[in-house]
């Protein structure tokens, strides 16, 4: 990534749905689709609801989407996860789809993963709508996320 001024953000959940990212982040850019390879998608207890993260699993996989984000929106982000209380940042390497010329590039990105000790949960119903929408936004396979969410 050459400019300092911006950051590859992997999403996985309900920073997929375009709609309620560009309310949290005005502007956003989405950069590519990718593979997450290594890693499934879980739904984790946090009081009364529960959020995704994802967890290393081998033989897994979760569709993601990379967003271009400045620093304001990095900080907008960070506040929505609630970083670094629930969730914490991690980096990885990942090969991306350019969604500008269908090519394939390999990027240093970052995702928020949520932090240990949150048991698996059930969410509520407008959480799972809005992750579905973000399924539905990029054509992805909306059988992982019900297998998460166990529908």
């Amino acid at each position: 990534m050459k400019d300092k001024n911006f950051k590859y953000y992997v999403a996985y959940g309900s920073n997929l749905n375009i709609q309620k990212m560009h309310q949290r982040c005005p502007e956003v850019l989405v950069y590519a689709t990718a593979i997450l390879s290594g890693y499934k998608l879980v739904s984790n207890k946090v009081g009364n609801n529960a959020y995704l993260s994802i967890k290393k699993e081998k033989d897994s996989y979760v569709p993601v989407v990379v967003w271009k984000i400045n620093k304001t929106q990095e900080k907008a982000l960070d506040e929505y996860e609630n970083f670094p209380n629930l969730y914490h940042k991690k980096e990885l390497k990942l090969k991306v789809l350019l969604l500008k010329n269908n090519k394939h590039k390999k990027i240093k990105c970052f995702t928020y993963i949520m932090n240990e000790g949150y048991p698996e949960g059930k969410a509520t119903k407008e959480y799972i709508d809005i992750c579905m929408k973000g399924y539905k936004d990029f054509n992805f396979d909306q059988k992982i996320l019900k297998k998460a969410f166990k529908i």
